[in-house]
């Protein structure tokens, strides 16, 4: 799941008041309209007529209008002047500070608050507006120092909590997060961010089933919030509640019906199900209100992969690469599609290009020797998988396919050689041991090449190759009956197994049974079987 949204600690600014200044010789209705006038700041700054501290109020007045309005280089230069006319106004270097962070200069104003807090270092709002840019550069230790000497001035101050609980939690510290979210909650009952808080620490914990129910609890105080389902959703999902997680993204979805990570989010839910046909239909709502987000089409391929579109996938693949033509994954999910449509240039284009961008990818090589094994290029596959054994000597997959290859070029020892590390590697791989058992034979050890069909028989009961496979080994053994025993089952389990047929009917033949020999040679011969 993905795109937890943050949350900001707030700034606080002290605001000038109406009430007339002491000894003020300008026109009195200035200053009843100067914390809200420009113009009527600007007159009376301009009228020189001011005491120098009455003249640093007036710009600073005027600052915090120029603040509101997010004109902030107006702003800091009335700030400057206010603290040049009177350099302890510890008001004036809070609000430029406040100018300063919302501009992320956090360093100056950092500097700001600290020059505030040398006039009166029990300044609560100080301290937490510089804890608050302690905490958005990334200061973290620094930002819970400033919120704790807050937290000790007034230990009833919940917002300092729930500020204090979001830097503990962005050090992991989620023990110290949960507690101040939990003393934020016994102060006030319908805090319903220090619910969310701590719902997010619970969840981080893996603690999902509690954060289902704080995350309830921020529901039941504010139900019209999306971003409380959202989250739920989230936690819903972790616990495989994919039907409780559908409901929750659609709640958020109604309330915030252009939230795109909803849409993939419930999307990868019903996914979870298998109802591909929903994902693709949510993913396709993702991509209509945002055409450039390539996780949606990343997944949508994975889904449309799933239903067999794989032409499709193909596209989402490639809309991926467009928007990200360094995404390793895309090159080599999309390398795996065109295999299976048995385009294998395509496909090794693809690996070589993942392999180009990250020199380093095991995957990629192992791929990369599997579709040149599909090709018949042998040698390069061999290459291929031994490079990828070297980048992971625990690849299972890159052992099997390169025993592949060398059985393919008669290479049974190399081959058996590799099924066995293979086998080390997964010793319930029931493919390895039907492919070793399939080499074994190859160099006529026959002994070992039933022990290993009928290992494969003990992980796989259900495998109608393994069958077919040991019901040759043992008719060369000289166990016809036992070979048509296996054969059958073969069949059994797979009606149209045209070698399984022709096999018991050559067993059949050997024993004298003409009659049954000729009707399973006309049963492999009508399922395309010539020879």
């Amino acid at each position: 799941m993905r795109r937890a949204l943050a949350v900001a600690a707030s700034l606080s600014v002290a605001l000038s008041t109406a009430t007339l200044p002491t000894g003020a010789l300008a026109n009195p209705h200035d200053w009843d309209d100067c914390h809200t006038n420009i113009d009527a700041c600007t007159r009376i700054i301009n009228a020189k007529v001011e005491n120098a501290g009455n003249q640093a109020i007036a710009h600073y007045s005027r600052g915090l209008l120029y603040l509101q309005k997010g004109e902030y280089a107006q702003a800091i230069a009335d700030y400057d002047a206010a603290i040049k006319l009177n350099p302890k106004f510890i008001e004036a270097y809070i609000a430029r500070g406040a100018a300063q962070y919302r501009q992320k200069n956090f360093d100056q104003a950092i500097a700001d608050y600290t020059e505030a807090l040398k006039i009166d270092e029990k300044s609560a709002v100080a301290l937490t507006n510089r804890a608050a840019a302690y905490a958005a550069s990334g200061k973290y230790d620094l930002a819970v120092a400033d919120y704790a000497t807050v937290i000790k001035l007034n230990p009833k101050d919940e917002q300092s909590l729930r500020h204090r609980a979001e830097a503990e939690m962005a050090k992991h510290h989620y023990d110290a997060a949960a507690a101040d979210f939990s003393e934020a909650i016994k102060l006030n009952a319908k805090d319903v961010a220090a619910y969310a808080g701590r719902a997010n620490v619970l969840r981080a914990q893996g603690k999902s089933d509690q954060a289902i129910a704080d995350y309830g609890a921020a529901i039941k105080l504010d139900p019209q919030n999306p971003q409380y389902y959202y989250f739920r959703a989230n936690a819903r999902y972790l616990v495989k509640d994919y039907d409780g997680a559908i409901a929750d993204y659609s709640e958020t979805i109604k309330r915030s019906p252009k939230f795109v990570p909803a849409y993939v989010n419930r999307a990868v839910a019903e996914a979870a199900k298998n109802n591909y046909d929903a994902a693709i239909a949510d993913y396709s709502k993702a991509l209509e209100l945002d055409p450039k987000d390539t996780r949606a089409y990343y997944d949508r391929a994975t889904a449309r992969f799933a239903k067999r579109d794989y032409d499709g996938a193909v596209a989402d693949y490639g809309e991926v690469l467009k928007l990200d033509p360094k995404n390793v994954a895309a090159y080599e999910n999309r390398g795996a599609v065109l295999v299976i449509q048995r385009k294998f240039d395509e496909a090794i284009a693809d690996y070589a290009k993942a392999i180009e961008l990250n020199p380093k990818d095991a995957l990629a090589y192992a791929r990369r020797g599997r579709a040149l094994l599909a090709k018949g290029d042998m040698e390069h596959a061999v290459a291929d998988e031994t490079q990828a054994i070297t980048l992971d000597p625990k690849n299972k997959m890159a052992f099997y396919d390169r025993g592949n290859a060398y059985y393919q070029q008669a290479g049974y020892d190399a081959a058996i050689k590799d099924y066995s590390e293979a086998i080390t590697l997964d010793p319930k791989f029931t493919d390895a041991y039907v492919a070793r058992g399939a080499a074994y034979a190859g160099r006529g050890d026959y002994d070992h090449a039933v022990a290993d069909y009928t290992e494969a028989l003990k992980l796989d009961p259900n495998n109608a190759v393994a069958y077919n496979s040991r019901g040759v080994a043992l008719a060369v053994k000289g166990d016809y009956a036992s070979a048509i025993a296996d054969y059958t089952k073969a069949i059994a389990l797979n009606a149209k197994y045209a070698s399984a047929y022709r096999n018991r009917g050559m067993a059949y033949k050997i024993k004298g049974d003409q009659d049954k020999a000729e009707a399973d040679f006309a049963m492999a011969k009508q399922l395309g079987l010539t020879n």
